[in-house]
């Protein structure tokens, strides 16, 4: 099952303090609701719930994201104007920042080929 926190985060477009309006509790191999203290929206239902793949979907984005960002953060010290930028590492930033584009499924994020860093 994915998580369940992820699947909260889905179902209120927005991720919520998760000390204050939501705790999640883990026990024996289960996911539940502890504490619901939202106010914009009532606590899901299973069914209002998305499903496994979307979550782990969702997850997989951000993750890759993050790596993404860092990625590039690596290499913002070229962009300096006194320092220049070849056209290899314009070229591999700009891949890194096209590399969420068309993934659909977990599968697809678990399986893209990171760019080689000039």
């Amino acid at each position: 099952m994915a998580n369940l926190a992820t699947k909260i985060e889905i179902y209120l477009g927005r991720t919520p303090d998760f000390s204050k309006e939501v705790q999640v509790f883990y026990d024996n191999g289960v996911y539940s609701i502890n504490m619901w203290n939202c106010t914009d929206k009532p606590e899901p239902k299973e069914s209002d719930l998305c499903s496994d793949e979307e979550a782990d979907y969702f997850d997989g984005m951000r993750y890759l994201r993050q790596e993404r960002d860092e990625k590039i953060k690596e290499t913002d010290w070229y962009a300096l104007a006194d320092v220049g930028m070849t056209n290899a590492m314009k070229e591999y930033r700009q891949k890194l920042r096209d590399i969420t584009n068309g993934l659909k499924t977990s599968d697809d994020i678990n399986n893209i080929e990171w760019p080689t860093k000039p």
